[in-house]
Formats: C-alpha cells, sequence, structure tokens
C-alpha cells in the first residue's frame, strides 16, 4: 500500500484535537486517495465531492444551524452517521469556500468529525486559509518525494532513517548505500512520475510542450532510457 508522510500527520492530528483538518495543494496528488484511506478508520465515511455534486452546496444554504445541516446531509447519503464514529469528508471545497463558515458550528456541535479538501490557487487559497480559529487546523500535501518513492518500492525504514540522520548531521553514507539510492535517484519509474506532473502543468502551453519534448529525451540519455508518448521506456 501507497506510504505518505501525511498520513501519519492526519492520524496524529485526530488523536489529539477534535477540530476539523483542511488538506490543500495542487490536483492529482494523493489528498483524497489519503483521507479515504484514513476514513477506513471510522466505522462510517460520509465523502461529498462539490464538483461531482453540485446540489451539496444546497445543504448549507438557508440552514439555520448545524441541526439543519445535519438532517439534510442524512438525506444526501445512504451511509449512516453514527454519533462519534462518523468521519465526514468534504472534497473540492475550493467550489464551496463559505463551507469554513458551517464548519465552526459542525464541530462545536460534536457528534461527528470532520476533514475537508482542496485543490487551490489564488483567491481561493486566500478565501479558505481564512479559517474559523480554533475550530479547523490546515495542512498542505505535496508530491510524492523520493522518500516517499523508495519506500513505496520497498526500501527498508532503517535505510531511510539513517539516509534522513546522515542529511541531518552532515556525515558520509556508506558506500554501497549511497550506490543504491543513486541508482533509484535515476530510475526510469522516477523519472516517468516527474514527466507525466510536468506534462499536465504545460498541457495548455504549446512551447511548454516543445521544451518538455527535448527535456525528456535528455532524461532518457541520463539513465539509458528513452521517451515514448510521454512514459520513460527504459532501453
Amino acid at each position: 500500500m501507497l506510504k505518505r508522510k501525511i498520513d501519519n500527520y492526519i492520524q496524529n492530528y485526530y488523536k489529539t484535537t477534535r477540530n476539523a483538518l483542511l488538506i490543500t495543494g495542487a490536483r492529482q496528488i494523493g489528498k483524497t486517495y489519503s483521507i479515504r484511506k484514513f476514513g477506513k478508520s471510522f466505522k462510517s465515511f460520509v465523502e461529498i465531492n462539490f464538483i461531482d455534486n453540485p446540489e451539496a452546496i444546497d445543504v448549507f444554504k438557508g440552514a439555520k444551524n448545524s441541526t439543519d445541516i445535519l438532517f439534510r446531509l442524512s438525506a444526501m447519503t445512504t451511509v449512516p452517521l453514527i454519533k462519534g464514529e462518523t468521519l465526514i469528508f468534504f472534497d473540492e471545497v475550493q467550489k464551496y469556500p463559505e463551507i469554513v463558515t458551517a464548519i465552526k458550528f459542525l464541530v462545536d456541535e460534536g457528534s461527528y468529525r470532520y476533514i475537508l479538501s482542496g485543490s487551490l490557487l489564488g483567491v481561493e487559497l486566500k478565501d479558505l486559509r481564512s479559517e474559523p480559529v480554533g475550530y479547523m487546523g490546515i495542512k498542505d500535501m505535496y508530491p510524492l518525494d523520493f522518500e516517499e518513492f523508495i519506500s513505496c518500492i520497498g526500501i527498508n525504514d532503517n535505510v531511510i532513517t539513517a539516509l534522513r540522520d546522515a542529511w541531518k548531521d552532515r556525515t558520509p553514507v556508506d558506500e554501497f548505500i549511497h550506490s543504491k539510492i543513486m541508482e533509484l535517484f535515476r530510475a526510469p519509474e522516477l523519472l516517468s512520475l516527474i514527466w507525466q506532473k510536468l506534462r499536465r502543468v504545460c498541457a495548455s502551453s504549446a512551447v511548454c510542450m516543445w521544451r518538455l519534448s527535448a527535456m525528456g529525451h535528455h532524461l532518457g540519455r541520463l539513465c539509458r532510457t528513452r521517451c515514448i508518448g510521454g512514459i520513460v521506456i527504459p532501453y
């Protein structure tokens, strides 16, 4: 199973506070995946996506209090709302920034736990970061990093810890370990992940895509691979 650093943060957060949590970050970096995985630790997990279900916004419009909101939510899902054992997930909240006001009342009511996620840019980011103090925390999530990558392909946690300590202490890494890790740093799988991310970022620009094409051939030579259709293939 894919392990992300954000997973431990989420688990520890909900052990130490009753507040809601907003996970922010770029699209397609695994926010929803990690939240759904955390949701499996609850008896009930309710997911409300403001893009897939734009009518969900009406749940909050005209609601007088948290009782009204929860009553409407119960009509939107077949998943039972179990007090103290339900996590309610609001996804793509940039489509409804006013959710931060409602969260204050829902957290204060206390029957359920809440987590939010959004792909935030510009004004949307500014509006949603004005969180209700004392009711919701915010955590930025980033794309898969190299440490997470080598963990996912099976590198032992003890090795990763030793590498991290060597970096912090500015001490040399074991030569054998160094050699193996550098091989992974040039691995086709890692370059492919980077390449796919760059393609998504530059998809709207013909000039950017042309530059990426040249970059792809350079990266291919770097690790003895070739690039076909945006996928890095080993020779």
